[in-house]
């Protein structure tokens, strides 16, 4: 879980871009960038599936996919980012962000900052905070509340400034999008494991971890980013061309399991020209892949003969809602009230993806909140067109209301 976390976050807060015709910028973009982070992520991502799927022939087998890797996986991921970069960002604004990836420092920057992301499961700062997390779990469990991890050796104002920069990177609302989608499994899990609450206990383990990530994080990246370099990155990430974007990456890499598929289908294709003697093979593993990825693909459908369900319908689903949301503490202490309209697409399987506040609260933890517990619910009843089970899309409203207190007995 922790390690498809980290892939997605270093895919998605850290991808450069460049521009000339739109295809040229985008191929440009995924270079400067992929190539040394992400694209390692990749690679590394095919070569554990083909271990697996060729535990005699490792060496051969490797060989191919770095044939793969150095000659045509550039052009595939190109293919597979260009349809939500044509939506969400204009050749404009690739020129834009082409201007400010071609600075020498910024690249020296941005290499720092990948590394750190690469490396980050061997840090001891993300050794210690993985064991916070099975801390702050058995805390959850027994009634108490986790200790907040406390930053070392960072000054006030670098603090404040990594702060404005992971807003300004939407590093946030990436996290809070991972974890929305893990939060289900998670509670499932612990379902399973015999724990009381398991809704809740996730809740609050979720919360614990979106407010102490940007810590562990900051600790990373004080040792080679400096103040200096920080401004730089928030002076490009409030851009509407990188928050655009950003927008884009996001919708590419919403699920994993769909990104691994369309990747391996077009290694196989490769595979059936150039090293056609593992082609069946190769064609078997994507099968595999791609039938783990069905759920999850073809048309969604905004309505349908008939419309996806919560399990025991809609008066359960609000309940189950009431029951699991956690109002974030900073938001009650500041007041903050509002609905939140969360979009999701049911799919085939009744599993929840693409989830998206499209109205906000007009407040991020509550926001964060409303995607989080909708996240977390079980598998629904799918949708159905024409006798066909479909993906559907649907909108749940979650509604944040402080209690008033009750008046003192005289």
């Amino acid at each position: 879980m922790r390690r498809s976390f980290f892939v997605i976050l270093a895919i998605a807060v850290l991808l450069p871009l460049h521009a000339d015709s739109y295809r040229d910028a985008l191929s440009r973009y995924l270079k400067n960038g992929e190539t040394t982070a992400s694209m390692q992520q990749y690679e590394q991502q095919l070569n554990n599936l083909l271990q697996q799927a060729f535990p005699e022939k490792t060496d051969q087998v490797m060989q191919v996919l770095s044939r793969y890797a150095s000659s045509q996986m550039m052009d595939d991921l190109t293919d597979i980012y260009e349809p939500a970069f044509r939506k969400h960002v204009s050749e404009e604004e690739l020129q834009q962000l082409a201007d400010i990836y071609s600075n020498p420092r910024f690249k020296d920057l941005q290499g720092k900052m990948q590394n750190a992301l690469v490396g980050l499961e061997q840090s001891a700062e993300y050794k210690d905070f993985a064991e916070s997390i099975s801390t702050a779990i058995s805390d959850i469990v027994n009634g108490f509340k986790p200790k907040a991890i406390k930053a070392k050796g960072v000054t006030k104002e670098y603090e404040e400034t990594f702060k404005n920069y992971y807003k300004a990177s939407k590093t946030g609302e990436i996290i809070n999008q991972t974890f929305a989608g893990i939060a289900g499994p998670m509670t499932m899990q612990l379902r399973a494991s015999g724990v009381a609450n398991a809704e809740q206990v996730v809740a609050k383990l979720m919360n614990y971890i979106s407010e102490n990530i940007p810590t562990v994080l900051m600790q990373i990246f004080h040792k080679d980013v400096s103040l200096s370099d920080l401004q730089m990155l928030i002076d490009a990430s409030y851009s509407p061309a990188y928050q655009h974007s950003m927008d884009a990456v996001a919708e590419t890499v919403a699920n994993p399991i769909v990104l691994g598929a369309q990747l391996i289908n077009k290694m196989s294709a490769w595979v059936d020209i150039n090293a056609p003697v593992y082609s069946k093979s190769f064609k078997s593993i994507a099968k595999g892949v791609n039938a783990a990825a069905d759920p999850y693909t073809g048309e969604v459908y905004m309505a349908c003969d008939k419309q996806p369900e919560f399990p025991g319908g809609t008066q359960m689903m609000y309940q189950y809602i009431a029951q699991n949301v956690v109002y974030p503490e900073e938001a009650a202490q500041q007041g903050a009230q509002g609905k939140a309209i969360v979009q999701v697409v049911v799919n085939k399987d009744g599993s929840l993806s693409n989830i998206e506040v499209i109205r906000s609260s007009g407040d991020m933890a509550l926001d964060a909140e409303a995607k989080r517990v909708v996240g977390s619910m079980p598998k629904w009843t799918p949708g159905v067109l024409q006798d066909e089970i479909v993906r559907c899309k649907y909108t749940i409203p979650v509604n944040f209301r402080l209690t008033e207190p009750e008046p003192e007995k005289k």
